[in-house]
C-alpha cells in the first residue's frame, strides 16, 4: 500500500517535460563591480621602478613602459600583453603582486610608516635589492610530478645498463 502511494506521488515528477517554461537570466557581475583601487605609494616603495625591482623576476626591465603609478595599477592582463610583458606567467605574477600590494601584504620594509636618513651610523638600514620580495618559481624535479616515476625508472635502467656493460668490458 505504501509503495503505491509513493508511486502516485512520484508519477507527476516522472511525467514532467524535460524542458522548463521559465527563462534564465544571466548577469555579468564583472561589469558592475567597481574598478580596483589604486593604492598610495609607500615611503619604501615610492615609484613603479622600485616596485618592479622589489618583486623581481626581471620585471624591472619593463619599468619604462609604465608612465605613472596610476597607470601600473589600472592595467589589465590584455593591456599588459599589448605593452609586451611576456610570458603570461610574468603578467600573472605582476597582477598577483599588484593585488597583494592593494591588500597591504608586502615584503620586508614595505610596512615602514616613514623612511628617514639616520644621523650617523646607528640603527638598521634596509636597502632595496633586486627581487627582495620575489616569490621563487617552483622547480621541476625529474620531469615534474606526473612524469617522476617514468623518469626515475629510465635513469635507473640506464645506470643498470651502464653497470652491465662495464662488467662485460672487464671480462
Amino acid at each position: 500500500m505504501r509503495a503505491q502511494n509513493l508511486w502516485s506521488t512520484l508519477r507527476p515528477l516522472v511525467s514532467a517535460p524535460a524542458t522548463s517554461t521559465f527563462s534564465s537570466q544571466i548577469r555579468c557581475l564583472h561589469k558592475t563591480r567597481p574598478p580596483p583601487t589604486i593604492p598610495r605609494p609607500r615611503p619604501f616603495v615610492p615609484d613603479v621602478e622600485t616596485f618592479l625591482k622589489l618583486i623581481g623576476r626581471g620585471l624591472s626591465r619593463h619599468a619604462s613602459k609604465f608612465p605613472s603609478w596610476e597607470a601600473l595599477f589600472t592595467m589589465t592582463s590584455p593591456q599588459l600583453k599589448e605593452l609586451g610583458i611576456e610570458p603570461p606567467r610574468a603578467r600573472r605574477y605582476l597582477l598577483q603582486w599588484m593585488q597583494r600590494y592593494r591588500k597591504g601584504v608586502v615584503g620586508p620594509g614595505g610596512d615602514f610608516n616613514y623612511a628617514t636618513e639616520l644621523p650617523g651610523k646607528g640603527g638598521a638600514v634596509v636597502k632595496i635589492t633586486e627581487g627582495m620580495w620575489e616569490q621563487k618559481q617552483g622547480r621541476k624535479i625529474d620531469g615534474g610530478e606526473r612524469r617522476r616515476a617514468e623518469t626515475r625508472f629510465k635513469k635507473r635502467s640506464a645506470e643498470r645498463r651502464a653497470e652491465r656493460e662495464a662488467e662485460l668490458m672487464k671480462h
